[in-house]
């Protein structure tokens, strides 16, 4: 399905310019992008539809393993990556249904990231970015991770980048600052509720 693959690259800030096609991620490769917004942040992985920056106002993007973006085209394309998108949704909603407990909940996801990728490469993802993932604080993150990931994480790597929005490029770095909601621990009605909005305004779009 696709047509044109798009490759990141550190410091390009047209990476993402508006198209009328949809993108989505290739499936030829394990890899990803963690999409940040200011108080949450979603994994989208191989095969899975994805919007522009500009249209979904991230605050960041973390890209896991240099994915290569490509066009769907096609209805039964279009919709096969939208169900992509629900299933690493669904994936992700069932880490934060793992356990009440915010410590429980980073180390289900850093467990199931080490499954999909390697440890070496989980390692690289910022605190920060892990923890709005599943509801918890970057010092919850970093009192799970061992002493050496939480180096590796400092570290530039090609593995693992950070773009932030191409509306106001900026030098790529491994250091930056992201807006944390206050940790607590999610109710399944809010969880539920969270992940249902989710996935209805993703079928909307389809």
């Amino acid at each position: 399905m696709s047509v044109e693959p798009l490759t990141f690259h550190p410091g390009d800030s047209k990476i993402w310019l508006p198209s009328d096609s949809l993108l989505a991620i290739s499936e030829q490769k394990k890899s990803g992008l963690i999409l940040c917004k200011t108080y949450y942040a979603e994994f989208v992985g191989p095969g899975a539809a994805v919007s522009t920056p500009e249209a979904e106002g991230y605050t960041a993007v973390i890209t896991i393993g240099s994915p290569i973006l490509v066009t769907a085209q096609g209805w039964e394309s279009r919709q096969r990556a939208y169900g992509r998108r629900i299933q690493w949704m669904r994936w992700l909603e069932k880490i934060t249904h793992h356990s009440d407990d915010p410590q429980a909940r980073v180390e289900k996801l850093i467990s199931s990231f080490e499954a999909f990728f390697s440890s070496e490469i989980v390692a690289k993802i910022p605190d920060d970015v892990l923890a709005l993932l599943v509801g918890a604080l970057p010092q919850t993150v970093r009192a799970v991770r061992p002493p050496s990931a939480e180096s590796a994480s400092k570290n530039d790597s090609g593995a693992v980048s950070c773009w932030e929005p191409i509306a106001t490029p900026a030098p790529v770095t491994p250091s930056y600052q992201l807006a944390i909601a206050p940790e607590r621990t999610l109710t399944k009605s809010d969880r539920a509720s969270k992940n249902s909005s989710r996935i209805t305004s993703l079928a909307r779009s389809a």
